[in-house]
């Protein structure tokens, strides 16, 4: 305890602001006092707190929201451990290409897919260990969850026959069944 009574934060004294602050040197150098007092500290832990549950709610509503399609469901099995083109996951589901680029965009959105744009194409990919914890939950559950679906079977069956197909070929027979 100073001379003026403050305490200085004990709450959290791994925390970084803290850490890295702890003391301030008063204005004649000789005269230590603290610089964050315990009601400051918890001050910014509840703004900190408040803003990291703001984004995690967020996260989680579009994590949901995007799980919430059987469709969107079949794409991220498809993606579990490899890398998709667009055209790829057309001719897997069936969907027109506009569905799916819908599709694709929501998960991208909700984190859950990261893409790569290679020329005219886009390339897919589940999301790795940089995404936010509530995505990677998601992903595992969804794995978990679908890995002995009959559909998720099926399509992986199908899966098998389309990645042996060129993309380049696959796309122009798309774009062609489209103009016909």
């Amino acid at each position: 305890m100073t001379a003026s009574g403050a305490v200085p934060c004990a709450l959290w004294p791994e925390h970084e602001r803290c850490r890295l602050v702890w003391w301030e040197v008063g204005s004649k150098g000789s005269e230590e006092k603290p610089f964050l007092f315990a009601s400051d500290c918890k001050a910014y832990i509840l703004r900190y707190m408040a803003k990291y549950n703001k984004n995690s709610m967020r996260i989680v509503v579009a994590v949901t929201k995007a799980l919430a399609d059987e469709g969107r469901l079949r794409m991220l099995a498809a993606l579990d451990g490899r890398e998709l083109c667009v055209c790829q996951l057309i001719e897997l589901l069936g969907l027109a290409p506009s569905t799916v680029s819908k599709h694709m965009a929501i998960l991208h959105q909700a984190r859950l897919v990261e893409k790569r744009k290679d020329g005219r194409w886009i390339y897919y990919r589940l999301a790795e260990c940089d995404a936010p914890p509530a995505v990677r939950e998601a992903l595992l559950w969804v794995e978990r969850s679908l890995a002995e679906t009959e559909s998720v079977r099926k399509d992986a069956r199908s899966l098998a026959k389309i990645l042996k197909c060129d993309p380049h070929e696959l796309c122009r027979k798309q774009a062609r069944s489209l103009r016909d």
